[in-house]
């Protein structure tokens, strides 16, 4: 016995069935509408894109930032089995100089910066561990006797066998700056260019580096992933059903489906983020559940109806 709901389903199919054109005609000027918000999708893989800014929690995090000063840290690690070298140190110098000339950047510390806190009478002496570059073999041993001896130093800027620094790049910006992760890491490496055939490592860690990375990660698996799910849809759908219409209906759905999710999208100014990037291989996968579901129905209605033209069925019979 059919429910009310179903009869009214079943009323509203036919009517939509015996005007098809009108379907297709409204089906065709949506899509376009929504195709043209296509253009305005951005990518945005930054935490602020995962963070509420209306809980209370982000204002407190924003005072204590502006309290403290900013949190926003790139980490820029320098390695050489002869870092611990004059030559070697003063490159090191040269380019802990060229990453704070810029407006992006609050302040940068390294084993240059980092005082070596000691009693000096009735004072106290914060001169940095290595005020200057030693010049022969008895500075360099005294600085890196220092260097390991001072608890914010030794292991945190440089490692204990002289062969690795981090250099601690404080960015003078905010979380929700969308812009701030690319300039960053393009600033970053710029100053790192002229100085990479000075060590035998040289890179950079952080927010900004996970954004660029995650942002071309998400791309790329996009562009692998949405072809591999079409053809393996068709694919499924042509052995299931032997049939180019059966084949051409998922494939449609899914397209139309993405085109008005990311259309939308785009209109109401969402950016895509690491979420939602997974969205074309979803709706690919899950609509095409339902198609395959009525699609079959079609068929068993053609086989009960006797119909082997192809001519479309009872409305009805296909609900």
């Amino acid at each position: 016995m059919s429910t009310p709901t179903a009869v009214r389903a079943t009323s509203l199919f036919e009517w939509l069935f015996h005007r098809r054109r009108l379907v297709f005609a409204l089906l065709a000027l949506v899509t376009l509408v929504t195709a043209t918000g296509l253009g305005r999708v951005s990518l945005d893989v930054s935490y602020s894109s995962l963070v509420d800014p209306t809980l209370p929690d982000h204002a407190f995090y924003a005072e204590t930032t502006a309290r403290f000063g900013s949190d926003y840290v790139v980490l820029v690690v320098v390695a050489d089995d002869a870092l611990f070298t004059t030559p070697k140190l003063t490159r090191l110098r040269e380019f802990r100089r060229a990453l704070g000339n810029s407006p992006l950047v609050d302040h940068v510390n390294s084993v240059f910066d980092v005082g070596h806190a000691q009693a000096n009478g009735d004072a106290v002496d914060t001169t940095p561990v290595m005020a200057s570059v030693p010049q022969d073999a008895a500075g360099l041993a005294a600085a890196l006797a220092r260097a390991r001896a001072n608890p914010f130093v030794g292991g945190t800027y440089l490692a204990t066998d002289g062969q690795t620094a981090a250099i601690a790049v404080y960015v003078k910006a905010t979380w929700e700056d969308g812009q701030l992760p690319r300039q960053a890491f393009d600033f970053v490496a710029q100053a790192m260019a002229p100085y990479q055939g000075d060590f035998a490592r040289l890179y950079q860690l952080g927010p900004p580096r996970t954004y660029v990375e995650s942002r071309r990660l998400i791309l790329g698996d996009v562009a692998l992933l949405t072809p591999i799910s079409i053809a393996l849809l068709i694919g499924t759908v042509a052995i299931a059903f032997r049939s180019l219409l059966a084949t051409l209906i998922p494939l449609c759905t899914a397209l139309i489906s993405i085109v008005w999710t990311f259309g939308c999208l785009g209109w109401l100014g969402l950016p895509v983020n690491q979420l939602t990037g997974a969205l074309p291989v979803l709706l690919i996968g899950i609509g095409a559940t339902e198609d395959c579901y009525l699609i079959a129905g079609y068929f068993r209605a053609l086989s009960e109806s006797g119909d082997r033209d192809g001519r479309w069925p009872s409305p009805r019979a296909g609900c």
